[in-house]
């Protein structure tokens, strides 16, 4: 159990949030380490009992948990992968995550890295320990976790350009039709607030993967809401 306060970037996010009305940007993380495991350990329980691929819990104790293995990080086969490998293992974690938004339920973080590839072709979920829902609406939670996804791919637009929006009609057809509306209504303050998100991210190490991520936000706003 690790202690994140990260007060830098929450203080960031929540600021955003405060300014523009808009639940989605609120800080999820849980400054206590120890409550953010007990968290992580009871989703992981939860999304296992629903069919999702995320690790088992072998051994659970106040300060620590032993996780099972289900995979490489899907970052890592991104980075190992071509361009049209990419696509696909993009397109199967935006697939996923559909799946997870049907369910009523939600990631928390679902950036790549927090994500793996398992050896039988199967999107596992690491790193449950976010809260969003202490702090916004489900649909909001779930807006938020395909937003993050797609702030991933945007670093493989370059050789991708239509990527994004290729990713964002696949999850619309897949997708609970209340995550889709949160979606398209985030995407009007994130498009307004590109400027201030820049140096957000900025903030918490994005920094080269920042315009990448403002140009996906305005491409996204214009194909959801245009």
């Amino acid at each position: 159990a690790v202690g994140t306060s990260r007060p830098f970037s929450s203080t960031v996010f929540n600021m955003i949030s405060l300014l523009s009305g808009a639940a989605v940007f609120r800080s999820t993380n849980n400054p206590n380490g120890i409550a953010a495991l007990r968290a992580e350990a009871d989703r992981l329980r939860h999304l296992a009992d629903r069919g999702f691929l995320v690790p088992r819990v072998i051994e659970q104790t106040r300060d620590h948990l032993v996780l099972s293995d289900i995979g490489i990080g899907l970052n890592v086969a991104i980075q190992k992968s071509s361009v049209p490998q990419r696509r696909r293992l993009l397109e199967k974690a935006t697939d996923n995550l559909a799946e997870v938004h049907r369910h009523k339920e939600y990631h928390g973080r679902s950036v790549i890295k927090d994500m793996t590839l398992h050896p039988d072709g199967r999107i596992g979920l690491i790193d449950l320990e976010h809260e969003p829902l202490r702090v916004m609406p489900l649909g909001d939670a779930q807006s938020r976790d395909i937003w993050l996804l797609f702030m991933s791919a945007a670093r493989c637009q370059r050789e991708d350009a239509d990527l994004v929006i290729d990713l964002a009609d696949r999850y619309m057809d897949r997708a609970p039709g209340a995550a889709v509306d949160a979606l398209r209504s985030n995407m009007h303050v994130i498009d307004a607030l590109n400027v201030p998100l820049l140096h957000a991210f900025r903030a918490i190490g994005l920094e080269r993967t920042a315009r990448g991520v403002v140009e996906m936000n305005h491409t996204l706003h214009r194909h959801l809401n245009g």
